[in-house]
């Protein structure tokens, strides 16, 4: 059998998967646990924590994907609803034991 012969510098290499778009990938399917996470009063450093990234990148696709940036806005309205509750309660002068 004749030889294929290989066109030199012509070659095009397949694009290695990064771990920054695998990151993107997997905040995308798990956009309820980033929610819950801002719920909870993660801050965005310890969310990108749990994708394996730095905050400036997690920082970056937030601001590229509304979906991510939705998440993380509905999770932090309900904490914030409850501090401002825990905090009146709190100057209202509010005690119980435990």
């Amino acid at each position: 059998m004749p030889e294929k012969k290989k066109a030199e510098g012509n070659e095009k290499k397949p694009k290695k998967r990064g771990r920054r778009s695998y990151a993107l990938e997997e905040m995308l399917e798990h956009l309820e646990d980033i929610e819950r996470w801002a719920r909870d009063g993660a801050t965005e450093g310890q969310i990108a924590e749990q994708f394996g990234i730095c905050r400036q990148t997690f920082s970056k696709y937030k601001n590229q994907n509304s979906e991510i940036f939705d998440a993380i806005k509905k999770g932090r309205v309900v904490f914030v609803e409850e501090l401002k509750s825990a905090l009146v309660k709190k100057a209202k002068g509010f005690t119980y034991e435990e």
